[in-house]
């Protein structure tokens, strides 16, 4: 029960960054899927107009300080946003998880 709590706290920072911070609202399927799986497969179409933006977040601020990551999958030109977290204590990486 504890941890369900916690991914839905970090599912809500997740989607808010994603807003807030690129712009980018997940559709009520993306949203699904990240509640489901902990992470969103997306094609490079629906994510492009953001993926600057997205770059820009993840590279000013520390993988210790958020709690998602975004993957390019060369092999299928497709991006996943997962949850990523970092701290001297926990390692987490959803984006390989429940395939």
């Amino acid at each position: 029960m504890t941890i369900d709590i916690r991914f839905t706290k970090i599912i809500e920072e997740t989607t808010e960054d994603l807003e807030m911070q690129a712009g980018f609202v997940l559709t009520g399927a993306q949203l699904r899927e990240l509640k489901l799986k902990q992470h969103v497969v997306l094609k490079e179409s629906e994510i492009k107009p953001y993926l600057k933006n997205i770059k820009e977040f993840l590279v000013n601020t520390q993988p210790s300080e958020r709690v998602w990551d975004c993957f390019n999958v060369l092999s299928s030109n497709t991006y996943i946003i997962a949850i990523h977290i970092e701290s001297p204590y926990f390692y987490l990486d959803t984006s390989d998880l429940n395939g």
